[in-house]
């Protein structure tokens, strides 16, 4: 039996506030990268993408997506293409959708986009387990985010809840794997509900569900993220008796989602959140 120790919780979601979007320009309805990968001028030979469950390791042009920060580098995860959650609307459907004038097609749409950001971005940002570039993420994804959620995210970044970021308040803040490779091993995310919502003239589907993910965390640098703390190599040792025999530890991340998304022409913003995850080291 395996003793657990809490690295990072968000225990209270904030309250879902659908804001109200004024005459603005479509833009693209996809995030914003915050890093890519060099390209090279012919393609070279396709690198197969790792399948990590709803995920896979990120490719562009045959080649994974590279992501290199200060603390080394591993491979951007994306939406797994044969993923159900992202292609079934929810079962749980009370019908508000299309009153609220959505077509099966126009929450289809919006599912698979809000589905492409829960894996590429809720679950695996650039800033996952790097508090410091918080206010660079948000400004490379003004794009897709209006009202109070915008205001919110310029004002007071860290109370953007889907930024599921590790902060220096954290009791331990582990820096995830830096090899090369994707930093989960497994991604299961359920979409649960979809509703429509009509207020003050401008129509919101609103998507209820779960992710659970594995991330994964080098035994050394567990160790180095407890030393941080003020915590002997025995108390670690006592706590996680499993870093005595395995290179690599799981980071247990899960979280609740509520997301409130807004139609501009053909591109989807998030227009209100409600948000709960909390990631466990065991």
């Amino acid at each position: 039996m395996h003793r657990s120790a809490r690295i990072l919780a968000v225990a209270a979601p904030l309250a879902l506030m659908v804001a109200l979007a004024g005459c603005s320009t479509a833009d693209s309805g996809k995030p914003a990268a915050s890093a890519t990968a060099t390209e090279t001028a012919k393609p070279a030979e396709k690198t197969p993408a790792v399948t990590i469950g709803d995920a896979i390791g990120a490719v562009k042009d045959g080649k994974p997506v590279i992501i290199t920060d200060s603390r080394g580098s591993y491979q951007k995860m994306a939406l797994n293409p044969d993923a159900a959650f992202a292609k079934t609307i929810p079962s749980d459907n009370d019908g508000t959708a299309k009153q609220s004038g959505f077509s099966d097609a126009d929450i289809l749409d919006g599912q698979k986009w809000v589905s492409e950001f829960i894996v590429s971005e809720a679950i695996d940002s650039t800033i996952l387990d790097d508090h410091d570039g918080k206010r660079d993420w948000i400004a490379a994804h003004k794009n897709i985010l209006e009202g109070d959620v915008l205001a919110i995210a310029n004002a007071s970044p860290d109370e953007l809840a889907f930024l599921n970021t590790q902060k220096p308040t954290d009791a331990v803040s582990v820096t995830y794997a830096r090899d090369g490779k994707p930093r989960a091993k497994n991604v299961t995310v359920k979409l649960n509900q979809v509703r429509g919502l009509t207020q003050g003239g401008e129509a919101y589907l609103l998507f209820d569900g779960a992710y659970d993910v594995a991330y994964r965390a080098k035994s050394t640098d567990v160790y180095a993220a407890y030393e941080a703390k003020g915590y002997s190599k025995d108390q670690v040792n006592s706590t996680l008796p499993d870093i005595l025999s395995k290179d690599e530890l799981p980071v247990h991340g899960t979280a609740t989602f509520q997301w409130a998304l807004h139609q501009v022409g053909e591109a989807w913003r998030i227009a209100g959140e409600q948000y709960t995850y909390d990631n466990t080291l065991t």
